[in-house]
Parts: C-alpha cells; structure tokens; sequence
C-alpha cells in the first residue's frame, strides 16, 4: 500500500493571502460602532502604489542631501518642520490611501465625500479622532488580509 502524496494545491495556496486590494473601516466614536465606513486602497492598489512612491522619492531626496553635505564637508541641518506640516504629513498618508466613505451627514445634509471634505475632517481638532482611527488602520496590515484564506 502507498501512501497518496500530498500536492502543494492541495496544502497551501498563497494566492489566497495575498492582501486585499480595498478594506472598509468602521468608523467608531466612544467605543460604539458608527454606521459609517470608510474604505481604504490595500497595499497592491494603485493608490497605495502611488502613495508609497511619493513617499520612497522623498527619502531618497532627504537621503542624497544628507550625502552631498557629507562628501562636501559640511553638517547636514535636517529642514525643520511645523505642527501643522506634521499634521499635512498625517493628512496626507490617510489621503493618499482613502477611497471615499459610506453616506454621512453633516449638519442635516449630505456629506458626499471627495478629496476635500476629507481634508477638512481630518485638520479639523474637532475630528483628531477620525485621523488617528485612519491612521491606526491604514497602519495595521491586518486590516487587510483575506480572512478566508487557510493559514
């Protein structure tokens, strides 16, 4: 008697891991779930793909300064940066991965979203809440994985 010989189809297909190309977040304000959710591009989406770029250019950029002024010599003076380009920075990672948001209002009539109601929600103190629940689940590489994929 032999015994049958397990094939790697059979066992474990990583096509089923990969992340997914779009999560939604459920928007959550003082514990309590909202019904709201705003759907974020995964890292294979062309807009994460973009964002992650952008991001990789300007390291390099910062990463040639700090060389030039090492090979000619001279101390490299990190450029000094605001609150407020802090908080541009934040926008703009949750920005650069936002696919839009389920139907809210605001103040009694639809708040549709695009690209700058989002910013204003975002810089807005009243609404810090929201940039960090974004930025804590665009960070989390959980929130995108295939939760039917065998592991």
């Amino acid at each position: 008697m032999t015994a049958k010989k397990e094939t790697a189809t059979e066992s474990l297909d990583l096509a089923e891991m990969g992340s997914l190309d779009t999560s939604e977040m459920t928007v959550y304000r003082n514990g309590a779930a909202l019904d709201w959710k705003w759907i974020f591009a995964g890292p294979g989406h062309e807009k994460a793909i973009s964002l992650r770029d952008k991001l990789l250019k300007k390291d390099i950029a910062r990463e040639r300064k700090i060389d030039l002024a090492r090979t000619n010599g001279k101390k490299y003076k990190p450029e000094e940066k605001t609150p407020d380009d802090r908080l541009n920075d934040s926008v703009s990672l949750v920005l650069g991965r936002l696919l839009g948001w389920t139907p809210i209002a605001f103040g009694g009539k639809d708040y549709e979203y695009t690209e700058e109601n989002a910013r204003k929600l975002l810089k807005d103190p009243k609404y810090a809440w929201l940039a960090s629940q974004a930025l804590e689940f665009i960070g989390d590489e959980n929130a995108f994985m295939n939760s039917s994929a065998k592991t």
